[in-house]
């Protein structure tokens, strides 16, 4: 993998993140635009972004590892 490949891999990690972190903010919205009170609700959307985000950062080292391994 070159600099270029492993650079888009980047980007599409990071891009992924900052949707899940766009989907979070209206996941804490209702369809009125305003804010949730629901603590579970809050709770359990805040955790969907860690997961989705730690995927992410996953495939971002697993794409440094192969990177470097060459």
């Amino acid at each position: 993998m070159d600099k270029i490949q492993l650079s888009a891999y980047y980007l599409m990690s990071v891009s992924r993140i900052q949707r899940h972190a766009i989907d979070l903010y209206e996941k804490l919205h209702d369809e009125k635009g305003d804010p949730i009170h629901d603590e579970e609700l809050v709770r359990k959307a805040c955790t969907e972004l860690l997961v989705d985000s730690r995927k992410e950062l996953d495939f971002l080292k697993d794409a440094l590892e192969e990177h470097n391994s060459q």
